[in-house]
């Protein structure tokens, strides 16, 4: 209730400034004309009783500012005032706005153009548990998995929630015109370790992996999209693989891609036995279990090569198994060190950027100095002068954020063109929220510290006073030099 009837005072009083005004002026000329009256009545002359009720009443003015500043709206008031000051002092330097703008917009647009590229997360729920694992050859390169050691695997594993295995294929589809369209071919619980859902339809049922009874087939969305116009009736029709018939069951989830743009997903039945340990075409990956983690997964799936191996000397001997971040098996070997890299130099730029533009302010410090002298002569408070700093720091922070975010949308809108930077299973590449966080966060002026020395002597030391206004504002501009480093 308090703090509604203060925001109601402060919108009347901003929205009738005149009129109360006028009944100030009337209040203070009632209490002086009062006191008049009393003297008058005393037997005081009126002239004199006049004379001696104002002077009893003392200079009017401070006691009309005493009663402006507690005065509900005041505060907002004074920012405004401040801001107009602010952006008529940067119509008074336009090429120092200019370049500080120009400078920081190109700062903040860079960071946020390349952060956008970095931060893409994966379109997995709980991508961080999602691993490959790949079989090693004697020489240490990584090898796919044949079908028999994924089998081993699956059944001994104690650190993976579920394991499964896809191979790639081309895959002829009839029509009107027919198309080789790519396919992949899945084990069981595939779609369960990505957490999916269907689109349409359904997945593969356990039945369905056995020899003979995978007839039945899952359309990718784009493939749906493109091939069969989207067509919710297309479930239970049948279509034409490499001349065979099959039955479409269901279709993915939109932007659901394993190591490619797959289009067609099938069930895939493994041979039993020994008799798939020589052909290693599988591609394995696993979600660890809750709390599980990458040192524990490599050693485990490390013993259990070591396992296979004894137990097949003949094909396995001298191989083992090494688990790889999905992440870097989409988007390229070394991606987390390069993105580092991108990272880092992109924040020295910014960096680069600050430093230029404190050295700017600095420079225009030593002109404003007796300006901020004079103000604190006149009577300025260290919060006003300090006020009216930031405020001229937050109109270049926004202005040059603002330009430098309508940089950065251009440029992503650019890269998301380019196949080059596209990588299955990574999110497009765009502003997301975690980049939109770090604009704004890049493009706002920082709270800091003043600054805690200031020509070789502590800041603190200085007395805000009138006897020492140079030395004021020089500890007053330094303090805008510090804030504008912070960005």
């Amino acid at each position: 209730m308090v703090l509604g009837s203060r925001l109601k005072a402060a919108v009347l009083n901003l929205l009738r400034k005149d009129r109360v005004e006028a009944e100030l002026d009337a209040e203070i000329h009632a209490y002086v004309q009062g006191v008049a009256d009393e003297l008058i009545a005393a037997g005081v002359e009126p002239g004199e009783a006049r004379r001696r009720a104002c002077a009893e009443a003392g200079c009017v003015e401070p006691v009309k500012q005493a009663v402006r500043d507690h005065r509900a709206g005041t505060a907002f008031e004074l920012l405004w005032r401040d801001g107009l000051f602010g952006m008529r002092q940067l119509r008074r330097n336009p090429a120092l706005a200019c370049t500080v703008i120009f400078t920081l917009a190109l700062g903040i647009g860079a960071n946020t153009t390349i952060f956008s590229v970095v931060w893409r997360p994966l379109r997995y729920e709980q991508a961080n548990r999602l691993r490959m694992v790949w079989e090693t050859r004697p020489d240490g390169s990584r090898s796919t998995v044949s079908s028999t050691t994924y089998h081993e695997w699956s059944d001994q594993n104690d650190i993976f929630e579920s394991l499964a295995a896809a191979r790639t294929e081309s895959i002829a589809l009839s029509g009107n015109p027919p198309i080789l369209a790519f396919g992949a071919s899945i084990t069981p619980k595939f779609f369960d370790t990505f957490r999916l859902q269907p689109e349409l339809g359904r997945f593969f049922s356990q039945d369905e992996f056995a020899p003979g009874k995978g007839t039945v087939a899952v359309l990718s969305y784009e493939l749906w999209k493109t091939r069969f116009a989207g067509d919710r009736a297309i479930l239970d029709k049948t279509v034409a693989l490499d001349g065979m018939p099959y039955r479409v069951i269901g279709v993915a989830p939109p932007d659901f891609e394993f190591l490619g743009h797959e289009d067609i997903w099938l069930p895939m039945a493994l041979p039993p036995g020994e008799s798939g340990r020589q052909e290693r075409n599988l591609l394995v990956v696993g979600r660890l279990k809750p709390g599980a983690g990458a040192a524990q997964a490599a050693e485990e799936m490390r013993v259990l090569a070591e396992r296979v191996a004894r137990q097949s000397p003949g094909t396995n001997r001298q191989w083992s198994a090494r688990t790889q971040d999905f992440y870097e098996a989409m988007a390229g070997p070394g991606v987390h060190l390069m993105f580092l890299l991108l990272s880092v130099t992109v924040s020295v730029v910014m960096c680069m950027a600050c430093a230029n533009v404190a050295n700017l302010l600095l420079a225009r410090g030593t002109t404003r100095q007796k300006e901020i002298a004079i103000r604190i002569a006149l009577g300025a408070r260290r919060w006003r002068i300090m006020r009216q700093l930031l405020l001229e720091s937050l109109l270049l922070s926004v202005l040059s954020g603002g330009l430098g975010l309508l940089l950065a949308f251009a440029a992503v809108r650019y890269l998301a063109t380019l196949p080059v930077l596209q990588a299955p299973g990574l999110a497009p590449i765009e502003i997301n929220r975690a980049v939109w966080h770090l604009s704004r966060f890049s493009a706002s002026p920082q709270p800091c510290l003043p600054g805690s020395y200031l020509h070789g002597r502590p800041a603190r030391s200085i007395r805000w006073n009138s006897s020492r206004p140079q030395a004021a504002a020089r500890w007053a501009m330094g303090n805008m030099a510090a804030c504008a480093a912070g960005w």
